[in-house]
This record gives C-alpha cells, structure tokens and sequence, in this order.
C-alpha cells in the first residue's frame, strides 16, 4: 500500500520508523556540529559564543568540564585540523589535541595517574588526542568502534594548516573520547594504538573493495 497513510499496518509501520530514525540523526548530527562549533570558537577567541536553547545545557557541561580540569583555550594544540594520509588513502577532521596538566586540579591530578605506567616517574602533563561526541542520555557509552577513528587521526602522515601548508602529525601522549552530556562531560580514555589502527586499515580495505570491486565478483564468471 505505496499510498496508504493508516499507520497501523506493516508498510506504514516500517515507514514511520524509518522516517522517524532519519530524522532523529539529522537532529543529533545538527546539535553535535553547533556544539563542536561553540567549543571551537571558545578555544580560538577565548570567549563563548550564545548558543540555542537546546543545546545550552551541553555548553554548560563542557564549561563545567573546563573548569574541573584546569583548561585553557591556550591549551589546545589543535582544534578541528586536517589530516592525511596519503600512504593509506584517507583524511580527516580531529576534533582537537590538547594539554593537561598535573598540578592544575585534582581531576587533571588523576588522569595523569592513570597515564602513568607502574613504577614510572609520574606523568606531569601530557597532549592528548580528543574526539568530541555529544550524548543526549546521562549515563557514559563509549562503543567499541570509537578508537578506530582517534587511530586513524593518531596515525596520519601530515597536518594540514589553514592556509593549506603541510605539516607532520603531532607526536600525541594519548588519546580520549571527551563525552559532552546535558549532565556532565567526561574524558574517557582509548586505546589508539597499532592494532587498533591495523583493524581501522581492515575495515577501510573493506570498504575500497566493496565500492571498487565487489559489485563485479557475484557472477564474474
């Protein structure tokens, strides 16, 4: 029933969700962009940007998340740059590198802690590799799938500067998922290391055979 709008049998059923899904991640992915833009405009200008409504309390979390760990605009490395690697074939914008300090607060204090192999010197301040992702629910999820990207973005050849000059990637201590809530913003730290950039190399193979070949190897012969 391509034309039936009664919302009760299968087909409109399933069209409704699947409307509904769609919609719903154009809302996320409008809300993720805007509040990406606020945290970038504080780490560039030093003042915040207003923002709407609804997403007011995200920006109150992340200030809160500043505040808890010390942070500077100035301690940002990086915010939203771009990366290549041309040996592998891909590119892509990272959220940001930044810069925590040990003696800045008790929550920075305890990250470099748990930065700090055992019976090491301890860790003093460290440039981490960060991944902004805004969750609407209050409770931490981090997927499995989410260090594959901080890995690709560790293991890029170069930097690419605003005026298109090419500079090497960063040699970064770590890398982090900072979760920004309507509740709170947490870092979450992840492994970005080389298994996890072998298998991001897997699936992006997969990929380039799917769009490059698999269409052709049913039936080839």
């Amino acid at each position: 029933c391509p034309n039936c709008r009664c919302d009760a049998c299968q087909p409109c059923v399933t069209r409704w969700m699947r409307d509904r899904h769609i919609a719903e991640s154009e809302r996320r992915k409008d809300e993720g962009t805007r509040i990406h833009y606020a945290i970038k405009q504080w780490v560039l200008t030093g003042y915040w940007i207003p923002v709407d409504p609804d997403i007011q309390a995200y920006i109150d979390s992340f200030k809160a998340f500043v505040v808890e760990y010390g942070l500077l605009p100035t301690d940002w490395e990086l915010a939203e740059a771009r990366v290549v690697n041309r040996t592998y074939g891909y590119a892509g914008t990272l959220d940001g590198a930044l810069w925590f300090h040990r003696d800045r607060s008790q929550a920075a204090f305890d990250l470099m802690d748990r930065l700090t192999p055992d019976g090491a010197e301890r860790v003093q301040k460290a440039l981490i590799l960060v991944d902004y992702k805004s969750r609407e629910k209050e409770d931490r999820a981090v997927f499995s799938d989410m260090p594959l990207q901080l890995a690709a973005y560790r293991h890029a050849e170069v930097l690419v500067l605003a005026d298109g000059t090419e500079v090497p990637m960063l040699d970064v201590d770590a890398a982090a998922i900072i979760q920004v809530r309507p509740d709170k913003t947490t870092v979450e730290l992840v492994l970005a290391e080389e298994p996890e950039f072998a298998t991001f190399l897997s699936i992006l193979a997969g990929d380039e055979w799917a769009q490059e070949r698999g269409k052709r190897a049913v039936g080839a012969r």
